[in-house]
């Protein structure tokens, strides 16, 4: 039996103390519910009365301003409701006036954290457009020809007489549009420029040609090729060279030619080293080098042009002999170069 008594005891004792702890939990939870609701309820109360201060700022300010003039009281530079506190936006700052005062008021954070109210915006009517008077511009008084005077005539070379009577002049009102001007007269044309002759080259005093094939083998120019004969040639026109007496010698011009024979840049390099080889023995004859010049010319200037067939047959290299020479032009006094001839 007490057994029994002690179960229905503990159970009756765990039982409140369930109950105990589900009213405790109950209690907090419906608390903190409370809590939200108020402060749900708070945050909507704020943001209306925001709205509500922002669109009643412009005619606060007006009314303000009428009030301060009224009374002559000053309320500073804010926005003051009807209840007497200032106006603020949703940061808290109050609505500025816009006229001058540095009086503060409390919860406005002081005069330099205050916002600037929109000034209100007035709309002004155009004027009336006036019609514009047009001006009445009296007609030009006519003009009266003046009587012709006695003046002097000018040249008739230089003024033609007119053919047509001069009329009266026009009203300036009317006056013609100028026409442009003629073109002035062409200048005379520059006399044509009268392309001057090149020069010819002088025309030597004497001039001699002494046959390659006396001088040089075929196809040959070196002075260690030269034949004796032609070495013998030219030590007897050295010989008559230094004979010449002063001021009878101005210029010697040494001038290889070639046959048509060979290639071109061949021929050419066989003409300017002959004459080059000429030059250079006559100089190691004792002719002065100053008066004398070497050039070739390959076969541009040929002395026989009859001569047929292009294989260096030895018929055709007979024919084309005088075709390769070396000439010697001399230039001077004409009398002391006669027996140069």
């Amino acid at each position: 039996m007490q057994s029994q008594k002690r179960v229905v005891l503990a159970c009756a004792v765990l039982s409140l103390v369930v109950g105990l702890n589900g009213c405790a939990w109950m209690s907090n939870t419906m608390s903190r519910a409370k809590e939200r609701i108020v402060a749900m309820r708070d945050r909507i109360t704020a943001k209306k009365q925001v709205e509500e201060s922002a669109a009643a700022a412009p005619a606060q300010v007006a009314a303000a301003t009428a009030g301060a003039s009224a009374d002559g009281m000053s309320h500073g530079h804010h926005v003051i409701s009807g209840t007497g506190r200032p106006i603020s936006n949703a940061l808290g700052e109050c609505v500025n006036t816009g006229f001058a005062g540095d009086e503060g008021h409390s919860g406005c954070g002081g005069a330099g954290n205050v916002a600037q109210a929109a000034a209100p915006v007035v709309e002004t009517t155009p004027m009336a457009e006036q019609p514009i008077e047009k001006a009445e511009v009296p007609a030009p008084a006519p003009v009266a020809a003046a009587a012709p005077q006695a003046t002097a005539q000018p040249s008739e070379e230089l003024f033609p007489p007119a053919t047509e009577p001069v009329s009266a002049p026009a009203p300036a009102a009317a006056a013609p549009t100028p026409q442009p001007q003629a073109a002035p007269a062409a200048a005379a044309a520059a006399p044509a420029v009268v392309e001057q002759p090149m020069p010819k080259p002088p025309v030597p005093t004497e001039q001699i040609s002494l046959a390659a094939d006396a001088l040089f083998p075929f196809a040959k120019y070196n002075e260690a090729s030269m034949l004796p004969a032609g070495k013998a040639k030219l030590k007897e026109l050295a010989s008559h060279i230094k004979s010449v007496g002063p001021g009878g010698l101005t210029r010697v011009a040494i001038t290889g030619h070639a046959d048509r024979i060979g290639r071109t840049d061949r021929k050419q390099l066989i003409s300017e080293r002959r004459a080059q080889t000429v030059r250079n023995y006559l100089v190691k004859l004792g002719v002065d080098p100053s008066l004398m010049s070497a050039a070739g010319k390959s076969d541009s200037e040929p002395v026989v042009t009859s001569c047929k067939g292009n294989k260096p047959t030895a018929k055709l290299k007979s024919c084309l002999a005088p075709n390769r020479r070396v000439d010697v032009a001399f230039f001077g006094d004409k009398d002391k170069l006669a027996h140069l001839r």
